[in-house]
């Protein structure tokens, strides 16, 4: 009788354990696709990335660059960054062609996921600079106040 419990017992902290390396594992792979300004010096990032604060200074200075959304256009409708073209996730390829490679490209979405397949699809046609807005348009509207654009 103590030794089925004895038994039960280490084969649960065995499944703990195992599930703690999966969680481990996972967090570890989640970590490398946060986006980062500093890219260059993290081997690990799979992305450049901008954050609001320096995007709001690089409109605030006219820095020539091609603001991309990469959402839906009813939600780039319903509100936008100001200066944003709307190109949505599921077009990029498509109408991409009509930029330069060399020309300097930040692709913004909600959050942030839709422009990180966005920002890979863009690098794989040979688009050098290209950057992200981490957290996406949520992180411009909390991060800085920053204040959105209607059907512009």
């Amino acid at each position: 009788m103590l030794a089925m419990k004895l038994k039960d017992i280490i084969t649960a902290l065995i499944v703990l354990l195992l599930l703690f390396l999966v969680i481990l594992y996972e967090y570890k792979e989640s970590i490398k696709q946060i986006p980062t300004s500093a890219a260059k010096e993290n081997k690990e990032s799979l992305f450049d990335g901008v954050t609001s604060n320096e995007l709001s200074r690089l409109i605030e200075n006219k820095h020539k660059f091609i603001l991309i959304d990469v959402r839906t256009i009813s939600e780039f409708n319903k509100g936008h960054i100001s200066g944003a073209i709307s190109i949505p996730f599921s077009q990029i390829k498509s109408k991409i062609s009509q930029y330069n490679k060399k020309d300097s490209i930040i692709l913004y979405c909600e959050s942030g996921p839709w422009s990180r397949v966005a920002y890979n699809d863009l690098k794989k046609l040979g688009f050098d600079n290209v950057r992200i807005l981490i957290n996406g348009i949520v992180g411009w509207k909390w991060e800085i106040k920053g204040t959105l654009t209607s059907g512009d």
